[in-house]
């Protein structure tokens, strides 16, 4: 099974300015200018910018940590690794690590929308895109229109295994970034422990 659809489609406003779900809201943060508004990290040099799409697991071993910059002249959006680690802000950003699947396998995976500083807001909001073969899949998560072909048994699937075999996955994301505790260290389960309705989901995603 190869991946599902990719970056463009999924591209979401910046975390902490996101727009309420309407369609999809699985995919990127992205920040609207080159700016980086944490004081102790720094955007790597332009050179090391590459277009979202073409980022592989290679890249994200160099570079763990990277923001999303829309360009106005690319059909995708660009990423820029960000030094040093770890960060206390993932803002905008995407970070990067090899995950533990229930059967104890280990795979490349980008997190999205993990706020440091907020477990319940991580726990309902977080993104995977897994890697497998070289190819990427996004998890949709329970409020996603899509979570019926793109969830927890979608993912099995594409990794060739059963679902008990996927979940939960687990991550740590020690030396990467700093923030609570049980942020650094989660979960991601097949059912979530509780489901919000859509308005709460709602009120999550705006400051």
């Amino acid at each position: 099974m190869t991946g599902n659809s990719d970056s463009s489609a999924r591209l979401v406003g910046k975390i902490g300015n996101q727009v309420p779900p309407s369609t999809h809201m699985d995919g990127l943060a992205v920040s609207q200018d080159l700016a980086c508004f944490c004081e102790c990290c720094t955007l790597a040099p332009m050179d090391n910018a590459k277009l979202f799409p073409l980022i592989q697991a290679a890249d994200l071993e160099q570079h763990p940590v990277w923001e999303t910059i829309l360009d106005d002249e690319a059909d995708d959006p660009s990423a820029f690794p960000v030094q040093p680690l770890p960060v206390i802000n993932l803002d905008s950003r995407f970070v990067a690590t090899r995950v533990r699947l229930a059967n104890e396998r280990l795979v490349w995976a980008m997190l999205f929308n993990v706020d440091l500083t907020d477990s319940r807001k991580t726990e309902h909001l977080i993104q995977l895109r897994i890697e497998h073969n070289e190819e990427w899949f996004w998890l949709a998560r329970y409020w996603d229109i899509d979570a019926e072909s793109n969830g927890p048994d979608a993912l099995a699937r594409f990794l060739g295994v059963a679902a008990d075999e996927v979940f939960p996955i687990h991550y740590d994301l020690t030396g990467l970034a700093a923030g609570l505790p049980s942020v650094i260290k989660g979960q991601i389960p097949k059912e979530p422990r509780e489901r919000l309705p859509r308005d709460e989901i709602i009120r999550l995603c705006v400051p």
